[in-house]
Order: C-alpha cells, then structure tokens, then sequence
C-alpha cells in the first residue's frame, strides 16, 4: 500500500468520524428539543382540557343566573300589574263614594 494514500484514508476516516459525530449531537439536540415540544404540547392540551371544563361549569352558572333573572323579571311584572289593578280599583271606588256622596246631596237637597 502506498503511504500517501493510507494517511489519506486515514484522513478521511477521521473527517468521516468527526461528520457522524456531529450528526449524532445534532440528532440528540433535536431529540431533546422534541422531547420538550411534547411535553410543552402535552401541558398545553392539558391546560385546554381544563379551560374548557371550567367553561362549561361557567356557562351553566350563567344559564342559572339567566333563569333566576327571567323569574325575577316575570315576579316584577305580575307585582307590577297587581299594583296597577289596586291603583285601578282605589279609583274606581273613589269615584264610586264621589258619585255615592253627589247622589245623596242631590237627595237631601230635594
């Protein structure tokens, strides 16, 4: 074997050795790095998952909060519609006892 060309391949070797090396690092750098995006995936379904559950219960304390504004709304209405019959009918016997009172003067005047 020529000399010249056995520490040529044995530079080549070396250049070969030192390329998958830094392949090998690179690859583990990229394993890690992924390693951390699921991790930081996993975490942020997670942290989803959660949101949503906690959505949910407060959308159902809205709905609850909507039905007991609706019953107090309705509660508000029918007070206020008894309040107005009663007003209606303090003047009706008002004008009543007025009419009553004319009539009677009309009779003691005759």
């Amino acid at each position: 074997s020529d000399p010249a060309s056995v520490a040529e391949l044995r530079e080549l070797l070396d250049c070969r050795r030192e390329q998958i090396t830094a392949l090998q690092e690179e690859t583990e750098t990229l394993h890690r790095s992924l390693e951390h995006a699921a991790t930081a995936c996993n975490e942020a379904e997670t942290a989803n998952l959660e949101l949503e559950d906690k959505l949910r219960e407060l959308q159902a304390q809205l709905d609850e909060a909507k039905k007991h504004a609706d019953l107090q709304q309705k509660e508000h209405e029918e007070l206020k519609l008894k309040l107005e019959l009663e007003q209606q009918r303090k003047e009706q016997q008002k004008a009543d006892n007025e009419e009553q009172q004319q009539q009677q003067q009309q009779q003691q005047q005759q």
